[in-house]
């Protein structure tokens, strides 16, 4: 598999330090006057080199420790200064392999539908892979001798907290493969925790990784626990939005939403203002599911996209009040469908160019006559003045080996390789680093590079059309199912 161990970095810049301070504390012991300056200064001038700029020898790391020097490209690069208002560089610094560069189609939106298509060639690029070892980390901390249970990280949640890349990630114990009461393992657990470790940006851990103690409600024999983590910092604080199976009351189970203060360990419960519309907007004989909320932070305050079609924003105050802000209706009312619900949720959005902020988010589909689930996902944009879908692209390409080469874990479900989108970093103006698993077998990082010439000619034809609005209600999920049936050949249910 794709494991990316951790490099070992060099210490021979601290040598030459040292040598360099010793040379110049033996010339002034015997130096004139005159020299003193000359000296002092040279040796002023090496400890700014070091401090001020550490990272400039960009040491890239192989996966058996090994490393080369590298420099980083500009248009990558941002000045390190905590003294200094210069944004925090987001660069991850690992070698890029298995680029796959494809031609990147997407619709820019207005009021009716599609306003115009926006074409261009990008590359994607696995930049590390956490799989095995968050697998066999995650293992150790589970209380079971016999070693009969079978883990899986998947759904790789990342941002940069405090100078160093968070990870949360779901660890999934796939009880389904005991769907028919068969091969128990000795030992039960809950089918799903979340796992955490801190990583620097050569992808090397930096803290010790630990199971998040989320006490949710043991519900079902399988499905319990917390799934899908997402990230988000609000107001200097970072918190895990994740779903899980609970009970309301006695007669009210839903699959809802909790916010988590990461650095607190407490659960915040999101109240929304007039309750979840997920309870009237659910199939019949089907447990309501609130989920897939994407997190995103306007002038400082906390905001959700609930929905994408029909867009609905809620604002969420720092004890978990929500309110809608943009809510979306039309006459008929929206009914939640696994056949033609097709875009759903995602990475929280990053604010990309005011006002607009960028997201991937996934489809799920279900292929024709056979009604196996069909995953893709697209880059979609948001306009926050007024709130707004303004484009959305057709399916994020891969590398073929990658899908060939990890296994499907569900295959009794899904034919088809898939990404699922659940972390977003946005490095520069040009490239992006979504965190997905694939195929629910192992948990990578994917970077995007080429996005900016996209984002150019969406940001100049949003602000030349200047649509009131984004599309009609239903229009984007007929939308993805046009795009993706005919780029990736395959005939979908609608």
């Amino acid at each position: 598999m794709y494991d990316m161990k951790p490099g070992v970095r060099g210490d021979y810049v601290g040598r030459d330090l040292q040598e360099a301070m010793a040379l110049t504390a033996n010339a002034i012991m015997g130096a004139k006057w005159h020299r003193l300056l000359l000296f002092a200064a040279i040796g002023v001038l090496v400890l700014l080199v070091y401090f001020i700029k550490p990272d400039s020898l960009g040491s890239t790391h192989y996966e058996d420790g090994r490393s080369y020097n590298a420099k980083v490209p500009a248009w990558r690069r941002t000045l390190q200064s905590s003294a200094s208002n210069e944004p925090f560089d987001q660069t991850i610094r690992t070698r890029e392999r298995l680029c796959h560069e494809f031609e990147f189609g997407g619709y820019h939106l207005n009021e009716t539908g599609v306003s115009r298509k926006i074409v261009a060639n990008v590359t994607s690029c696995l930049v590390h892979c956490f799989s095995p070892y968050v697998e066999r980390e995650a293992a150790k901390r589970f209380v079971d001798p016999a070693h009969d249970n079978i883990f899986y990280a998947n759904s790789p949640a990342v941002i940069w907290y405090k100078g160093q890349l968070v990870l949360v990630t779901r660890i999934w114990l796939e009880r389904e493969r005991y769907e028919e009461k068969k091969n128990w393992p000795a030992n039960h657990f809950a089918d799903n925790w979340l796992y955490t470790q801190k990583f620097d940006r050569y992808m090397r851990p930096v803290s010790n990784g630990s199971i998040i103690g989320i006490p949710l409600p043991k519900q079902w024999w399988v499905g319990d626990g917390p799934i899908e983590p997402r990230l988000v910092i609000h107001k200097g604080a970072l918190y895990i939005t994740f779903n899980g199976a609970m009970a309301f009351s006695h007669d009210n189970n839903m699959d809802f939403t909790i916010m988590w203060d990461y650095d607190q360990n407490m659960a915040v419960i999101p109240k929304i203002k007039g309750g979840s519309p997920m309870v009237n907007a659910t199939e019949a004989n089907d447990m309501p599911r609130d989920k897939h909320w994407m997190a995103f932070i306007q002038h400082g305050e906390l905001y959700f996209v609930h929905n994408l079609d029909p867009l609905r924003v809620m604002h969420c105050t720092d004890a978990g009040l929500c309110e809608f802000v943009h809510n979306e209706k039309n006459a008929e009312g929206f009914i939640f469908n696994h056949w033609v619900s097709h875009l759903r949720g995602g990475t929280p959005f990053v604010l990309y160019e005011w006002p607009y902020y960028i997201s991937v988010a996934h489809s799920t589909m279900y292929k024709r006559d056979v009604h196996r689930r069909f995953y893709t996902a697209h880059m979609v944009v948001m306009c926050v003045e007024p709130y707004r879908l303004v484009y959305m692209s057709n399916h994020i390409e891969i590398h073929p080996s990658i899908y060939q080469d990890i296994p499907m874990v569900r295959a009794r479900y899904i034919d088809d390789g898939f990404i699922f989108p659940v972390g977003l970093i946005l490095e520069s103006k040009d490239s992006m680093v979504i965190g997905v698993h694939v195929n629910d077998h192992s948990s990578v990082l994917f970077r995007i590079s080429g996005i900016r010439a996209i984002m150019k000619r969406v940001i100049k034809t949003d602000k030349r059309k200047n649509p009131a609005h984004g599309p009609p209600i239903g229009f984007m999920h007929k939308l993805v199912h046009h795009a993706v049936e005919k780029v990736a050949h395959v005939r979908l249910e609608s």
